[in-house]
C-alpha cells in the first residue's frame, strides 16, 4: 500500500512541476507580447542619431530623406501619431536598393497599425524588385522584416542586413 501512495505522490509532484513550467512559459510569452514583437524593452533613442549611425556604417547607398507630406500622402501614415521619425530611400532602388524607416509612435496602439503600413510598403517593394535587371538589388530585400520594439517600428534595407540590424538593436532594442 505504501508503494501505491509513493507512486501517486511522485506523479502528483511531476504534475505540479509541469504546471509550474507551463505557467512560467505562458507568463514569459505574455510579457514579451506587451513589449512588442521583439521581446525586448526599447531604449530611449534619438532616431536622427540612429539614422546617422546607419548611414555612417557605409552599408547604405546615398539616401534621400522622405518629405513630411509624403508620410500621409504616399504611405498613409498619420503624422499626428508619430513622436519622431527618420525615413530615407535610395534614389533608384533598381540600381542600388537602400532604405531606412525609423518611427517612434505616441501611443502603442498605433504601433501595430504603422507596422502593417510599413509591411505593405515592403511587400510592394519586394514585388517590384522581382523585375530588377540586377538580381543583387532584389536579394538585398530577402532578409528584410519590419520590426517593432515597444513604440518603435523600423525597417532597413542595405548591403549588410545583419550589421545594419545590429546597429538598430544596439540603439533601439
Amino acid at each position: 500500500m505504501n508503494a501505491f501512495y509513493a507512486k501517486r505522490r511522485t506523479g502528483f509532484i511531476a504534475l505540479m512541476i509541469v504546471l509550474v513550467m507551463l505557467v512560467s512559459v505562458f507568463s514569459a510569452a505574455c510579457n514579451n507580447g506587451e513589449q512588442g514583437n521583439q521581446g525586448t524593452t526599447p531604449k530611449q533613442a534619438d532616431l536622427a542619431e540612429v539614422y546617422g549611425k546607419l548611414v555612417e556604417s557605409g552599408k547604405l547607398p546615398a539616401l534621400t530623406k522622405v518629405p513630411e507630406r509624403d508620410l500621409s500622402e504616399v504611405y498613409g501614415i498619420d503624422k499626428d501619431k508619430i513622436k519622431q521619425w527618420a525615413f530615407g530611400l535610395s534614389e533608384n532602388y533598381a540600381v542600388n536598393a537602400g532604405e531606412v524607416a525609423l518611427f517612434e509612435v505616441n501611443d502603442e496602439a498605433y504601433a501595430e497599425t504603422l507596422q502593417q503600413k510599413l509591411q505593405n510598403h515592403l511587400d510592394q517593394t519586394k514585388r517590384v524588385a522581382k523585375d530588377y535587371s540586377d538580381p543583387h538589388q532584389s536579394e538585398k530585400l530577402d532578409p528584410v522584416e519590419v520590426k517593432r520594439v515597444g513604440n518603435y517600428v523600423y525597417l532597413v534595407v542595405g548591403e549588410d542586413y545583419s550589421a545594419l540590424m545590429q546597429i538598430l538593436k544596439d540603439n533601439i532594442g
